[in-house]
C-alpha cells in the first residue's frame, strides 16, 4: 500500500473512532471536522447549510479565527452557492479582494466547497475548505483528498445512529435502573449499578463471553 493511500485509511480511522465516541451530535461535527482539517491542508474550515426557503446559506460551524456568524444570501456565481445547489464540488483559485469569499475569511486565497449534508432528509450544504495567501492554492490531488474526507465524513455521521436523529429512531428495548452482583460467601461485587440504555431497531448488540 503507498503511503497517500495509508495515510487516508489512517485519517478515516480517526474520523470513524472520533464520531464513535462522541456523547453528542454537535460534538460529532466538531471533533470530525477538526480531524479532516488537520489532514487535508487546508487553513480552514466553515460547515455551511442552506435554506431550501429563501436560498440563504448559513454557516453551522467553523474553524477560523474569524467570526462567521452571519447569513449569506446565495448568488448565481459564487462557488458555495453553486456546490450547494447543484451538489457537486466547486473551487476558486486566486480569489480577487472584493470577492464574497472574502467576506467571512479576509485572507483566503483558495476555496474548495465539498457537497455535505449533516442529516441526509435535511437541507442541503457544503463544507469550505479554505487556504489563505501564505499558502497558496489547492492542487487537484490536494482537492481529491478534501472530497474523499468529506464524503467519508458525511457516511460517519448519518451511520451514527446514537447521535444521529435517534428521538424518530423505533425504540425496540429500553431498559432502567438495571443492577447485577455476584456473591462469594460475605463478599458481594456489584458490577452493574443501575445503568439506563435504549436499543433502536437496526442496531447490533455484542455479547463477549
Amino acid at each position: 500500500m503507498d503511503k497517500k493511500n495509508l495515510y487516508l485509511y489512517k485519517t478515516i480511522g480517526e474520523i470513524h473512532s472520533t464520531i464513535s465516541i462522541s456523547k453528542t451530535f454537535d460534538e460529532a461535527i466538531k471533533n470530525g471536522l477538526k480531524h479532516i482539517l488537520d489532514n487535508c491542508l487546508a487553513d480552514y474550515a466553515i460547515i455551511w447549510i442552506k435554506s431550501k426557503e429563501d436560498n440563504v446559506v448559513s454557516p453551522y460551524y467553523w474553524i477560523c479565527p474569524f467570526d462567521c456568524a452571519n447569513d449569506f444570501k446565495l448568488t448565481k456565481d459564487d462557488v458555495i452557492s453553486k456546490c450547494c445547489i447543484e451538489r457537486k464540488t466547486t473551487s476558486e483559485n486566486d480569489i480577487k479582494k472584493d470577492s464574497i469569499l472574502r467576506a467571512s475569511v479576509k485572507d483566503a486565497k483558495s476555496v474548495v466547497c465539498v457537497p455535505f449534508s449533516t442529516d441526509p432528509k435535511a437541507n442541503f450544504g457544503c463544507i469550505e475548505f479554505i487556504k489563505t495567501d501564505k499558502s497558496g492554492n489547492f492542487s487537484p490531488d490536494e482537492i481529491n483528498v478534501c472530497e474523499i474526507l468529506t464524503m467519508l465524513f458525511e457516511l460517519e455521521i448519518h451511520e451514527s445512529a446514537p447521535i444521529n436523529d435517534s428521538s424518530r429512531k423505533e425504540v425496540i428495548i429500553t431498559c432502567n435502573d438495571i443492577k447485577k452482583s455476584f456473591r462469594n460467601g460475605e463478599l458481594v461485587t456489584n458490577v452493574l449499578k443501575g445503568i439506563n440504555f435504549k436499543v433502536y431497531k437496526g442496531e447490533f448488540l455484542f455479547h463477549e463471553a
